[in-house]
């Protein structure tokens, strides 16, 4: 916890050692947290582990952030001879009207899956120039001002259950009586 002089600082995880979970670490000692620079490619190096096998199977898939649209996938076979692990580096095109995508890692070890994630990565964003990539069509003032959704308006009044004295013979009315001008 921050500002307890108990409190001791956690050691460095070392990267050369296997996670105790899974058999990958995406992007291991790499600072950027997965923000490139706009126009330049996706470089992700995936840090594989051998755990024991021989061999692994290995498929990635990149898709959109918001949704599971395709943008690039593959697979790679990853043999490990007396290494404890294997770097394998991918680089990403993506697309030009997107930013931000999802990369979808499986890894298999004699046809069965021991490994799977999902890792956030994008371009940094350039605010300099304006969004014109939005999906759905963008209306302008004169649509609003025709369309029935937008002219209406909230009345107090009818949001209250009113009963017709005609059907209820109890219903006493709240509103004052008018009575006509003599």
């Amino acid at each position: 916890m921050e500002g307890n002089p108990d409190s001791v600082a956690p050691a460095p995880v070392a990267l050369t050692t296997p996670p105790l979970l899974g058999y990958a670490r995406i992007n291991a000692g790499r600072a950027d947290g997965g923000v490139y620079a706009p126009g330049a490619p996706m470089a992700v190096d995936l840090r594989v582990f051998a755990k024991g096998a021989t061999a692994l199977e290995m498929s990635w898939r990149l898709i959109e952030y918001g949704y599971d649209t395709p943008v690039e996938e593959g697979r790679r076979s990853v043999t490990f001879g007396r290494e404890p692990f294997q770097d394998v580096p991918l680089t990403l095109a993506g697309r030009p009207d997107r930013d931000a995508y999802r990369l979808r890692l499986e890894i298999r070890r004699d046809g069965q899956v021991v490994d799977d994630g999902e890792y956030v990565l994008g371009l940094r964003t350039d605010f300099s120039r304006p969004r014109l990539t939005r999906q759905g069509l963008i209306r302008g003032r004169e649509y609003v001002k025709r369309a029935a959704y937008f002219r209406t308006t909230f009345d107090a009044r009818a949001s209250r259950p009113r009963t017709p004295a005609s059907r209820s013979s109890s219903a006493i009315s709240t509103r004052p009586s008018r009575s006509p001008a003599t």
